[in-house]
């Protein structure tokens, strides 16, 4: 289930505010129903998945797979 978007887009997206706004959400929800997280693949949030995964081992985080098809097909229309 999708639970909501967040517009951070005044705000500098460090790792450690990214996990401060995921624990957040997870409190609401609580945490026994939280199964995954599907997020950016930027090197920020790269950084939030680490320490996410050692502060929430039963939770799974997921880097964006739209993204990197995404990237891909870009090369590949590079190519001759």
């Amino acid at each position: 289930m999708f639970l909501k978007l967040v517009d951070d887009s005044d705000k500098v997206k460090t790792a450690q505010l990214i996990c401060g706004m995921m624990d957040e959400d997870i409190q609401e929800v609580a945490e026994e129903h939280v199964v995954q997280i599907v997020a950016n693949n930027a090197a920020n949030y790269m950084a939030a998945g680490r320490i996410f995964e050692i502060t929430h081992p039963t939770i799974f985080w997921t880097y964006c797979v739209a993204h990197c098809i995404d990237s891909m097909l870009e090369d590949i229309g590079k190519l001759h």
